[in-house]
């Protein structure tokens, strides 16, 4: 699919990238007695949870995100919603950009 204006599409996507960090090995059950030099040392990872996705819904359409477990599919809603913010990429409903809505919601009293 072609790069979208945010205009053309109600919803709107292009090069959605969102990544979390953890720490490699995963969850570990750490216990209270673990110290904050250990963790602090602990190695961390980058777990890709969506990757360079485009696309763009019109008005009236309908669609819906289908994968296996860890495709993405919860992630993608949740930058659309502005529940997380995108690490990288544009996002837009209705004309407004998810981060520059997520700033303002933020800088309110």
């Amino acid at each position: 699919m072609r790069s979208s204006l945010p205009g053309e599409f109600d919803v709107s996507i292009n090069g959605l990238v969102k990544t979390y960090r953890g720490r490699a090995g995963g969850s570990s059950g750490s216990t209270a007695a673990s110290s904050a030099f250990s963790r602090a040392r602990t190695p961390t990872r980058t777990n890709v949870a969506v990757d360079n996705l485009t696309l763009g819904v019109k008005r009236g359409e309908r669609f819906g995100l289908l994968g296996v477990n860890g495709a993405g599919k919860s992630s993608t809603l949740k930058v659309l919603c502005g529940d997380h913010p995108p690490t990288s990429g544009a996002v837009h409903v209705c004309g407004h950009s998810v981060v520059g809505f997520r700033v303002y919601l933020h800088s309110k009293p």
